[in-house]
């Protein structure tokens, strides 16, 4: 199982890489980690 969800990521981020230049991908993946922290803390100050 693990095997072929290393296989099926590793095309996934070849077919984003042909299409992206790796700077952008970089960025939307830090984008979205950053989001995805950040969001439930404002969440919370503003709640």
């Amino acid at each position: 199982m693990k095997t072929d969800c290393a296989i099926y990521f590793l095309k996934l981020a070849v077919m984003v890489t042909e299409n992206k230049s790796i700077i952008q991908q970089i960025r939307e993946i830090i984008w979205r980690i950053g989001v995805m922290f950040i969001k439930p803390r404002i969440v919370i100050v503003i709640g």
